[in-house]
């Protein structure tokens, strides 16, 4: 007959040594100094004297504890022992798919910037978790994965490439903890064939580029997602670096935006000149946003503009963003525009932030041609108006 009950667990004098409670049927609770309550089953097995811990009370209750119990003596009665059996479950759940996935994504994701960690966690369970998440890691085959690529190609190779570094990383952190001794996604990135990149649309057509401009001033939208797609037009820095922008970045004196290197896709830090034109829509938003971190920020938590606001008002317009003008398409617009009104090709690709061809050139100087970068992009801005007043 047993002979706990809640309420004998609960009066369990705590002593100065540890001491056990018999429950019957070599089940025992035992009562630490410290006061902890700990449920466990003693047993032999092959002659020897063991223990199976069955948890702490009251998080395991006397009758979880029970049948725990049950289930460990029908193990015995089957040659098993418990204590292994035990083991052997918490190591399978540990070499889980969607465990070692985690354990991989919470080492890394302190060296990716915040949109980054949600758009690789999005993808791991948007293409991986629903095959593999409760498959033990040294079980999952090389034919299995190339099934899954094969499905994510029809979303674009690009996807498709990056997921297959998602999976090839998982399993080499697999390997490195023992799990398993060989990587079945070893090699697999030469099935993913890679389409040609394809340029982001921007308008180069300046009669195209003139309505776009006016449509643009006479959005009545947001007025922070306008003077968004006001400045990109006349700064042509990547999206991402514009929703980003802080007050503490923009020198109204030097008339400087200098955005720091670990914002910028090259890790550099890169300036920015700023037209008059350009000044005119910061003194702007200065009104606006002026008490916020970010400049584009456009309700009362600090935090900046979507990654998509502006293109979703491109798309209020009337304009494809797929194939017609994107935000980042203006940098299209400007490298090529500039290029053909005769502006020092150097000039633009530093002002585009592009990465330098020739390595060898020595330490990246952010401010280099500046005087001549300046110029340009005040005489860009100029341009711009004279097109929309043509």
């Amino acid at each position: 007959m047993p002979k706990l009950t809640d309420v004998k667990i609960k009066n369990a004098i705590i002593k100065a040594r540890e001491y056990k409670l018999s429950d019957g049927n070599a089940l025992f609770l035992v009562v630490k100094p410290t006061g902890g309550k700990l449920f466990q089953f003693r047993y032999r097995y092959n002659n020897k004297q063991k223990t199976l811990s069955l948890g702490k009370y009251p998080d395991v209750s006397l009758s979880s504890a029970r049948e725990k119990l049950t289930k460990a003596r029908e193990q015995l009665a089957n040659n098993l022992d418990p204590s292994s059996q035990k083991k052997s479950l918490k190591l399978q759940k540990k070499s889980l798919f969607h465990t070692i996935a985690l354990e991989w994504y919470d080492k890394k994701k302190g060296e990716w910037k915040e949109n980054h960690k949600k758009v690789v966690w999005r993808r791991i369970e948007r293409y991986l978790l629903p095959k593999l998440t409760n498959k033990p890691i040294n079980e999952i085959e090389t034919i299995e994965l190339l099934i899954i690529l094969n499905s994510i190609q029809e979303n674009g190779s690009e996807i498709a490439k990056r997921v297959f570094n998602y999976i090839n990383n998982i399993f080499i952190h697999a390997r490195h903890s023992g799990l398993i001794t060989i990587n079945p996604a070893d090699k697999l990135g030469d099935t993913i064939k890679i389409s040609p990149k394809k340029s982001l649309p921007g308008f180069t057509d300046p009669k195209k580029l003139k309505t776009l401009l006016i449509k643009i001033d006479a959005y009545t939208g947001s007025p922070v997602v306008k003077s968004a797609l006001q400045l990109l037009a006349l700064v042509f820095v990547r999206p991402g670096e514009l929703r980003f922008m802080e007050w503490s970045e923009i020198s109204f004196e030097k008339q400087e935006w200098l955005i720091p290197a670990s914002k910028m896709k090259m890790k550099r830090e890169h300036i920015v000149p700023l037209s008059s034109q350009a000044l005119q829509i910061l003194i702007y938003l200065k009104k606006i946003n002026g008490n916020k971190k970010y400049v584009f920020s456009t309700n009362q938590k600090d935090i900046p503009l979507s990654d998509n606001a502006t293109n979703k008002a491109l798309r209020i317009l009337g304009y494809d963003t797929k194939n017609e003008h994107c935000s980042h398409g203006f940098r299209t617009t400007a490298s090529t525009l500039l290029n053909e009104q005769g502006y020092n090709s150097a000039w633009i690709e530093k002002q585009l932030a592009h990465e330098m061809k020739n390595k060898v050139a020595g330490v990246y100087n952010k401010a280099e041609y500046l005087p001549g970068r300046k110029n340009m992009m005040e005489e860009w801005s100029n341009y711009l108006d004279e097109l929309k007043n043509e």
